[in-house]
């Protein structure tokens, strides 16, 4: 059954998802976790690997949205904070990555560059499996009034948090209502829990002061 863990497994959490989850996902870890994979597929490596990790892999690292069909090429997304994202579709044995940024999904780059992709290769929206690993989580990304009226104003309102005095945006959010608008089921698209900054013990965070970047991998096995 479809499920995200990690290498080293004991407790369980409920993920966040798009709208309504799998009953058969959840995410396995604790404290000495040195890669968190999303186990779906097995001809599919999945992965971020955490600031302990004691080895990490090498491929090609990629920030704008790329595409592979090449079993045992690796695409490697290099982050902290920003969402590493990730998709899949099994019948055109084809993987894609990128890194978005918030001011990626104000531009609404995932949007755009997904539908040029899903263009060119001619895939179905029901056949892609998307991923979206660790990053900040709204609480963490505060903006100004304006940038939060033209969220709502480009028809993005739940990604668009407003209390008195202090204003969020949910970039991880407004990038999952794009891949739904896009046409991808509810059911296949996939939302990492851990928050970059909050997580200080497994992952690197820009807004936090670090230096170092949080490694994810995709990579079409042999």
């Amino acid at each position: 059954m479809p499920r995200i863990r990690t290498t080293s497994s004991f407790r369980k959490t409920k993920p966040k998802y798009a709208r309504e989850p799998p009953s058969a996902v959840f995410f396995l870890y604790n404290s000495a976790m040195d890669k968190i994979s999303f186990d779906v597929f097995p001809e599919l490596e999945l992965a971020t690997y955490t600031r302990d990790a004691a080895s990490l892999p090498t491929g090609e690292k990629v920030i704008a949205l790329t595409v592979t069909a090449e079993k045992g090429h690796p695409l490697i997304v290099e982050s902290a904070d920003a969402i590493p994202f990730f998709f899949y579709d099994k019948k055109a044995s084809l993987i894609g990555a990128a890194r978005i940024t918030k001011d990626d999904t104000l531009a609404e780059s995932l949007k755009n560059d997904m539908h040029r992709v899903m263009v060119q290769y001619n895939l179905i929206p029901l056949d892609l499996v998307c991923y979206l690993g660790p990053s900040l989580t709204f609480s963490h990304t505060v903006v100004e009034r304006p940038v939060l009226l033209k969220v709502m104003e480009m028809g993005y309102r739940a990604a668009a948090k407003r209390t008195t005095g202090v204003d969020f945006f949910d970039v991880p959010i407004m990038n999952v209502i794009m891949l739904r608008n896009l046409g991808i089921p509810a059911k296949n698209i996939y939302l990492d829990a851990h928050d970059t900054f909050e997580c200080d013990k497994l992952f690197y965070s820009e807004l936090r002061g670090d230096k170092k970047n949080n490694l994810s991998i995709i990579e079409l096995l042999k």
